[in-house]
């Protein structure tokens, strides 16, 4: 009887025995999938942080590039308005000095 339910015993351990390897095999199938999935959720926060900064670079160039832009427009537009303001005044005065020649002549007819 001894001998009988030792050998059970021994029957129960080693199917326990080999259910703890399946388990721990399974196991460690499964922290290899969660290591590989940690991986790649590194390399893809690697890759996030690169594109914000390109991204990040991109816009700050092109922002100073528009600041350029700006600033060149306003000197034309300031050039320009310059330009139009001595047109102004060279026309004011060449309008001025035609209604004096004018009135000369009118008056020299009317004498």
């Amino acid at each position: 009887v001894v001998v009988s339910v030792l050998v059970d015993a021994a029957s129960v351990m080693k199917v326990v025995a080999i259910v703890a390897v399946v388990a721990v095999t399974e196991l460690v199938d499964v922290m290899e999938v969660a290591a590989l999935v940690a991986v790649v959720v590194s390399v893809m926060e690697v890759l996030a942080i690169s594109a914000i900064v390109v991204v990040t670079t991109t816009l700050a160039v092109a922002v100073a590039v528009m600041e350029v832009v700006a600033i060149v427009s306003v000197e034309v537009v300031t050039a320009l308005v310059d330009v139009l303001e001595v047109a102004a005044i060279v026309a004011v005065v060449g309008m001025a000095t035609a209604l004096v020649d004018a009135v000369f002549v009118m008056e020299g007819v009317a004498i």
